[in-house]
């Protein structure tokens, strides 16, 4: 009786034993301090900021900016799907959007009786969009300049319509000022006459 009393009574003090250090490696160990950003140990905060990422699809941005001529102009960058990213900087974040198979269409410029628009186009397989700055990026661009009627963007593009086309090794389009600057370095395009100018 008393030797079965004892061997229940060590197997108690086991169980606590095991129980206890089971405790300890839950609130010790690095593998389960990796998995939380902030944790408490001993009375002191440990914590780490880390950017957070979301998965978007089918994503459309539109802009209208005034000329010199106050004549409004439409800005549209569209992509079948990004990633946005928010980097901690300090009490705020910076949004980084990195697009894939991005299209852009951007009206340069309307004639006076609003007959005719220019329309920018330019293609890349990525690009990045800073949401901060409000500029937008990317490298290896096939760009191309067209003339179309109205003043709706048009976003499907006639070949015929075409009068310049060419590649861009960088591009970038701020949009934060006033008036909208576009950028293209080392630009190699071939040009031919449209049917009228603006």
């Amino acid at each position: 009786m008393f030797k079965r009393i004892k061997r229940l009574s060590i197997c108690f003090v086991c169980l606590i034993a095991l129980f206890s250090s089971v405790k300890i490696l839950f609130y010790t160990s690095p593998l389960f301090l990796s998995d939380h950003p902030s944790i408490s140990i001993g009375g002191a905060s440990k914590k780490r900021n880390h950017p957070a990422c979301q998965i978007r699809k089918g994503v459309t941005k539109d802009f209208w900016k005034f000329d010199g001529s106050g004549e409004r102009l439409h800005y549209h960058i569209e992509t079948p799907y990004s990633v946005l990213t928010a980097y901690p900087q300090g009490k705020s974040y910076e949004l980084i959007e990195k697009m894939h198979g991005i299209n852009c269409y951007f009206q340069e410029k309307i004639s006076p009786d609003h007959a005719k628009q220019q329309v920018r186009h330019f293609q890349a397989d990525s690009g990045e969009y800073a949401y901060n700055k409000h500029v937008f990026t990317a490298e290896s661009v096939l760009i191309s300049v067209c003339q179309t009627d109205g003043v709706i963007l048009q976003t499907e593009i006639k070949p015929e319509d075409v009068f310049i086309k060419g590649m861009a090794k960088e591009v970038s389009l701020s949009l934060a000022g006033k008036n909208p600057d576009f950028q293209a370095k080392a630009f190699s395009a071939h040009m031919r006459s449209p049917g009228s100018t603006l």
